[in-house]
């Protein structure tokens, strides 16, 4: 017989994710990079759900295509800071290899190689003769305090050391569909 305690209501039960001593340690704990700054400045709630509780979700297509523009820029200037000098077919070769390791629907690939082709061959003509010599890729930035507890932590994509003058350029790729 049914005795109605399988109808009854669960009694309600807290979830941490609405705490804030669990969101505020999960703030401190990880850090603030440019990217989450990037995210809250363009909406609060995208660097809450995507940043600080990093809510898995669908692989969109523009970030397949920002994936694979980062890692040809990373392998272009890796070999650049070694004195080596790609022309521009090597380098659209390397971008066409990582879009092809990306699980793009047919008609996005076709779409980031087009887009692509042209934005990193631009880039190429555009920029080359302001790079100077001496580059650091992917340097890691963590626990830059800014008091209160909060930490600037990530990667900047790239650092440019400006020939004869005393400054650094620092390069962040973007990239859109």
């Amino acid at each position: 017989g049914l005795d109605g305690e399988e109808f009854k209501p669960r009694p309600a039960v807290k979830s941490e994710l609405t705490s804030k001593t669990y969101l505020n340690k999960l703030f401190l704990e990880r850090g603030f990079s440019a990217t989450d700054l990037n995210n809250y400045l363009d909406c609060p709630l995208k660097y809450f759900y995507q940043n600080l509780l990093r809510l898995t979700r669908g692989q969109e297509k523009y970030l397949l295509y920002g994936t694979a523009v980062h890692q040809t820029l990373k392998d272009f200037f890796d070999r650049y800071r070694a004195g080596e000098r790609w022309p521009a077919a090597k380098m659209l070769a390397r971008f066409k290899f990582y879009l092809s390791r990306q699980p793009f629907a047919a008609t996005d690939l076709a779409d980031s190689w087009a887009k692509g082709r042209r934005a990193l061959a631009g880039y190429l003509q555009h920029y080359h003769y302001r790079w100077p010599d001496k580059i650091i890729n992917e340097y890691v930035i963590r626990g830059v305090d800014f008091g209160r507890g909060i930490k600037l932590n990530g990667k900047i994509d790239k650092l440019e050391f400006v020939t004869g003058e005393n400054r650094v350029r620092v390069v962040d790729y973007k990239s859109s569909l």
